[in-house]
């Protein structure tokens, strides 16, 4: 009996191992600065499990790898508590309950490059586990992008152009000339750098005008412009001749500024002239004390002055502030002079701001 008891035991649990599956892809490729998901999918032997099930993600190696994500399943509910995300750049879009552990990493870049492990725990009595143990290769590509283009030497030395690209795989890297024809023999080979980067030099370039680099990978292409002018005595009576036109270009255009300006501010005043008209003004009159009015009719924005027409001297109050009645009319009230104690006539006269 405790024989038999122990050969359905080991057949049970026999059949419990055989039955666990995990299917992932062997590789993945993603772009740099897209997203990519690493899908993981697993089988095991248990019609329904409604404890809690521990979804992990390893970087590196199986079983001991860096943990980059981790989440738990409570209480036969379809979402994932996160527990641990690192760089906050990972996202559970599986679902544990329908056996889908399928991850999400956003932004991707070089350095996610890397070997990818998915792992599942079941809690409770069973307390089973499964880990894939070969893992999915990460690849990651990026347009060739053109990062540098710059010319060398001058003075006695000759002149070359230096193009460097990024990109992966790594581009390659062509020149063309100013009459559009391919450069491809015109410098040494092409160099890389470092990791996802080369570059390519054009030596003796002794012909002025536009040289282009490109440079194009399987996943797009780039390219850049640099124009070369020799600076040679013939040349720097040309280079200061355009120098000047520009000079003078630039000031023609100030000018015409200049008297479209002033020829708004006229067309102001001409609105304004003849916008006033004295309907009274004071008399000589001597006396101790008195005030006399006089009313104008002008419009919002004119500043009006009053001068002395008849006093020999100068009074106070040449300068008189307007108060309006109603409307567009105005008052003006004369002052007494300060010296003579009489009032002299004053004319009214008008100005814009």
């Amino acid at each position: 009996m405790n024989a038999l008891f122990i050969l359905l035991y080991t057949h049970f649990a026999g059949s419990h191992a055989d039955s666990w599956s995990m299917k992932v892809p062997s590789e993945v490729t993603a772009l740099v600065g897209h997203s990519v998901v690493l899908p993981c999918t697993f089988t095991h032997p248990y019609r329904h499990h409604h404890g809690t099930i521990l979804v992990t993600w390893r970087l590196g190696r199986t079983f001991n790898g860096t943990v980059v994500f981790q989440c738990s399943s409570h209480n036969s509910s379809d979402g994932c508590e996160p527990l641990l995300n690192q760089g906050h750049r990972y996202q559970l879009v599986g679902n544990p309950r329908a056996r889908d552990l399928s991850l999400r990493l956003d932004n991707v870049t070089f350095q996610d490059a890397n070997k990818y492990f998915c792992r599942v725990e079941l809690s409770g009595p069973l307390g089973a586990k499964f880990e894939n143990k070969m893992g999915i290769q990460l690849l990651v590509a990026a347009p060739a992008q053109i990062v540098d283009l710059s010319v060398l030497g001058g003075g006695a030395a000759e002149y070359s152009a230096l193009c460097r690209a990024e990109g992966e795989p790594l581009p390659s890297i062509s020149w063309t000339g100013p009459h559009g024809d391919q450069l491809e023999e015109a410098g040494p080979p092409q160099l890389t750098l470092r990791q996802h980067q080369t570059t390519r030099r054009l030596q003796n370039l002794s012909q002025d005008g536009r040289y282009t680099c490109m440079a194009s990978n399987a996943y797009g292409s780039d390219r850049a412009t640099v124009y070369l002018v020799h600076h040679t005595h013939g040349g720097g009576s040309s280079a200061l001749l355009l120098m000047w036109i520009s000079l003078g270009v630039k000031f023609v255009i100030f000018l015409l500024l200049l008297g479209a300006l002033v020829w708004l501010q006229s067309r102001d005043n001409t609105k304004h002239e003849g916008s006033i008209s004295l309907n009274y003004f004071s008399q000589y009159q001597p006396g101790p004390k008195g005030v006399n009015d006089f009313y104008i009719h002008v419009k919002p924005g004119v500043r009006m002055t009053i001068q002395d027409l008849s006093c020999p001297y100068p009074i106070y109050g040449s300068y008189f502030e307007l108060e309006p009645i109603k409307g567009p009319q105005w008052t003006i009230n004369t002052v007494r002079d300060m010296y003579q104690d009489r009032w002299c006539s004053k004319w009214a006269t008008s100005s814009t701001d």
